[in-house]
C-alpha cells in the first residue's frame, strides 16, 4: 500500500532529498493528542480533518504564495492536507513526511516532548 500511496501522491520532499524552504511555515496536521505531546517550534497547529474548518485562521497566518510544509506523524496525513491546502488556493506546500525528519531538516527543536 505504501509503494501505491508514493506512485499517485507523489513522495515527500523529505524523501526525495530536497532542500526544504527555509522561510516556511510549518504545519502541523496531526490530532489535539499528538500536539500536546509535542510540536516543532514556530509550528502552525491544524489537525488534517479541521483544515477547511480553520481556513480562515490559516489565511490570517499565510498568503497563498508563502510556501508551507505540511507534517504529521509519518507523512500520511500530511499528503491529505497537502492536496487540501491546493485545492484551496496555496501555490506552494510541501509534503515534508513526518515530525522528526522535519525538525531535523529544517534545524528545529521538537517542543514539549
Amino acid at each position: 500500500m505504501r509503494l501505491v500511496s508514493v506512485i499517485k501522491n507523489g513522495i515527500s520532499a523529505m524523501l526525495a532529498g530536497e532542500p526544504l524552504p527555509e522561510n516556511a511555515v510549518l504545519l502541523d496536521v496531526r490530532n489535539h493528542k499528538e500536539f500536546a505531546k509535542g510540536v516543532i517550534e514556530n509550528s502552525i497547529c491544524i489537525p488534517v480533518a479541521e483544515l477547511q474548518a480553520k481556513q480562515a485562521e490559516l489565511v490570517g497566518q499565510c498568503k497563498l504564495d508563502t510556501p508551507i510544509i505540511v507534517y504529521c506523524a509519518s507523512g500520511g496525513r500530511a499528503v491529505r492536507a497537502k492536496k487540501l491546502l491546493t485545492k484551496m488556493g496555496y501555490k506552494q506546500v510541501i509534503n515534508g513526511g513526518g515530525i522528526y525528519h522535519v525538525a531535523k531538516k529544517q534545524n528545529k527543536q521538537i517542543v514539549g516532548y
